[in-house]
Order: C-alpha cells, then sequence, then structure tokens
C-alpha cells in the first residue's frame, strides 16, 4: 500500500448476489461485506476467480462500476464503495440406486439435486468411468449398468445457461452378488447336546468363495439382538462347519452373514432350532426355515406338536430330531399337517431319529405321533384310513390260513 495522502477514510467491499467472499487487499486476507477506515492512498484489491459460499459455486463477472478485473487497483482519499458482481454456476449433485448394485444390474442415476441459483441447467453430461459417457439436456435421470466388478468413478458435470458448471465424482462399486446358505443337524438328544452348522458360499456363477470369515450369530424368540458366538474360514469350496451348544432349550434364530469384500456382495440366511427338554433327560428339536411356535411333547398321546409359519408362496421344511429310545417302532411314525397325514423322510443316526418334512408355506400345525396305538386327535379321515388298512392286513393273514388247510 502507498499512502499518497494522509487521513483516514471508509473503504467498503461488497460482494453481490451474496456475502462471505474471501478477497485480499494487499495479501491480507478480509471477507465481504467488509467495511474499514484505512489510510488515504493506493491499494490492490483482488477478488477470486471463483469460491464455494455455502453450497453454490460464484464465479467473479465484473465490478458495478464497470471495471472487468478482478485484481484491480485503487487510489482514493475519499470514502469509497466498491461492489463485486458474482454470477452462481450450476452446482452439480447425483445420487444413485441401488446403492450396492450388483454386476448385470440397471443402476439408476438421479441429478435431481443438482441446482443453479439465477438461471437453469441446460445440460447433465455423465462418465460414467467404464467408456461410456451420455449427455442429456432435460432429464436428470438416467441408467446404466456395469458387466464387470470394478470400482468406476462416475463423473457428473452440469452446465446452466450462462455456460458456467461445476462437476462432481463418485465412486461406484458394481459387485458379483452371493449367497450363503446354513443347516443344523444334530446326532444326539440328551441335555447339553450339540449342533452341527454348516453351510457354504456361494458367488452367482456357482463358484465357492474361498478363505472369506462367516460369521455365526443366534438370537432368542421375541428379541431382535444377534449375539455372535462363533465363525469360520470358507474352504476352496466355499464350505464352512462349526459345532454349537446351545446355551439352553427354546426358540433359537441361527444366522449365517458375511460381510463381502472389494467384488463381491456380503450375504446372510438364517435358520431355526428349536429344543424342548423331556423327563430331565432328552432333547426334542426341531430346524426349520419357518417360525416354530408352541413346541411341546405330549406324554400320554406319545407326540410332539409345534406350530410352523412363513411367507405364503414359499416352501418350508422342518427337521424333528427324536431319541430312539422314545420310539418303539419307527415304521408306525405319523405326521400330521393340520390334521391330515403327509409324507416324510426318515433318516436314523446313532442315538436319533430324524424325520424331514416339506410344505408349503402358511400357518401350520404339525403333529409327529410316535406311537399310533395311542392315537392323538386324529381326524376321521385318518382314523377310517388305518382301519382300513388294519382290515386288509386280517383278510390277508385269513386268506394265507384258508390257502395252509
Amino acid at each position: 500500500m502507498d499512502n499518497g495522502a494522509e487521513g483516514e477514510h471508509e473503504l467498503t467491499v461488497e460482494s453481490l448476489p451474496t456475502s462471505g467472499v474471501t478477497f485480499k487487499i494487499d495479501d491480507d486476507s478480509e471477507e465481504t461485506t467488509y467495511s474499514e477506515d484505512v489510510d488515504s492512498g493506493s491499494y490492490v484489491i483482488e477478488m477470486p476467480e471463483s469460491q464455494v459460499v455455502n453450497g453454490s459455486i460464484y464465479i467473479f463477472d465484473r465490478w458495478t462500476d464497470g471495471n472487468l478485473n478482478r485484481i484491480r487497483s485503487v487510489n482514493f482519499n475519499s470514502d469509497t464503495q466498491l461492489t463485486a458482481v458474482f454470477l452462481a454456476a450450476a452446482v452439480a449433485k447425483f445420487s444413485y440406486s441401488p446403492s450396492d448394485p450388483a454386476v448385470g444390474e440397471e443402476i439408476t442415476f438421479d441429478a435431481s439435486e443438482s441446482f443453479d441459483l439465477d438461471g437453469s441447467i441446460q445440460s447433465y453430461a455423465w462418465d460414467f468411468g467404464d467408456g461410456t459417457q451420455q449427455t442429456t439436456t432435460s432429464n436428470p435421470v438416467i441408467s446404466h449398468t456395469y458387466y464387470l466388478p470394478n470400482t468406476y468413478p462416475v463423473e457428473l458435470t452440469v452446465i446452466d445457461d450462462g455456460s458456467m458448471g461445476s462437476s462432481v465424482t463418485q465412486n461406484v462399486s458394481a459387485k458379483i452378488p452371493t449367497t450363503v446358505s446354513i443347516s443344523t443337524s444334530s446326532s444326539s438328544t440328551s441335555i447339553g447336546f450339540q449342533v452341527q452348522i454348516s453351510g457354504t458360499l456361494l458367488d452367482d456363477y456357482g463358484m465357492g468363495v474361498a478363505d472369506e470369515t462367516v460369521v455365526l450369530e443366534y438370537a432368542f424368540e421375541g428379541t431382535s439382538t444377534w449375539t455372535p458366538f462363533t465363525s469360520d474360514q470358507t474352504d476352496a469350496n466355499g464350505d464352512y462347519s462349526r459345532v454349537w451348544i446351545p446355551p439352553a432349550t427354546g426358540y433359537f434364530t441361527i444366522k449365517a452373514e458375511w460381510a463381502g469384500n472389494a467384488t463381491h456382495i456380503g450375504a446372510s440366511s438364517t435358520t431355526t432350532i428349536n429344543s424342548i427338554e423331556y423327563d430331565g433327560e432328552y432333547v426334542f428339536s426341531v430346524e426349520s426355515n419357518s417360525t416354530i411356535s408352541a413346541l411341546s411333547f405330549n406324554s400320554t398321546e406319545n407326540a410332539l406338536s409345534f406350530n410352523a409359519q412363513g411367507v405364503t408362496g414359499t416352501q418350508g421344511y422342518a427337521k424333528v430330531i427324536i431319541a430312539k429310545t422314545l420310539v418303539v417302532n419307527p415304521a408306525e411314525i405319523l405326521v400330521l399337517l393340520d390334521g391330515n397325514q403327509i409324507q416324510y423322510t426318515l433318516e436314523e443316526t446313532l442315538e436319533s431319529w430324524i424325520i424331514t418334512i416339506r410344505y408349503s408355506h402358511s400357518t401350520h400345525k404339525i403333529t409327529v405321533a410316535l406311537d399310533t396305538s395311542v392315537i392323538p386327535e386324529f381326524s376321521s379321515v385318518i382314523l377310517l384310513s388305518l382301519a382300513i388298512s388294519a382290515s386288509m392286513v386280517m383278510v390277508a393273514v385269513y386268506r394265507k390260513k384258508l390257502n395252509k388247510k
């Protein structure tokens, strides 16, 4: 600064259409609106080429006195007011969905949040980072699909009616979908029984995802709190397996969860295992992809029953594990779905019988009768079928005796 005359005068520097612009007076940073008494003389005032104020981009245009230079010298010996005019550039903003897109999945990019304070946006130019570029003039929404797993820098440039604009970039990761299966099995039906939990982590192409950590968690009925209890590293085929001792009998939901990695989307799945204690020694357990409730054993009727509920239109299953000592004759096991006899598969282990039942999801009552000599409220149709079966056996035996004579 060169003080050519004595005395102080008020210097006011403003900016339009917004205040808060940082500028310099002889290398000293100040902010509009600026008003100070300064010594008379010569000053260099420098406005920025552009500046972001309150999220908007402002570009220097001119001074209101006609000067077009953003850097100017001012000689004054009286009160002086200077006003810099800025133009607001269009501000680029966009979002996309889904937020965790899969390879081959259509992604919607939405630039509707882009804006221009003193005009209108004339074009939206997209660079999707995979060699694809596209420009629209009216629609801020566009779709794009990636066919290879990668992280792509997506750049949006918006231009307003004053040929000014801005750009913004976001990284978008397209990943391969995965699934993780979970199943449980237990050959033990004694108090303190162990449950084998196993499954496979597969990508969308059916390939096992190896060397990844699958976390196993459980939740009690009526709670939303997941408690991790173990984890396992997948092998070359994507398989994992762990043994778990439930902390108590009751209703548990077990979840297998994988967080995902740089190329694959995470996955999770659940199953339920439900158990009740009987006679202080045995445990009945039911594994299912349904929600199980009202699990009980009627020792008088020698029948296990429970309710199974799931989303209508999907397939459900229940795997019932029963101690061998509680089954007199496995051939006499009868399974009822809502009072109607259904087919099942029977598997034998060292300590137990495993009964697997499959059904269409709805709300069902399932009864497993271990001894049909004690029939627990069976329907008249089932009683009739059992009576007919017994009659046929008796006739066959009688004919056999006649033939011998």
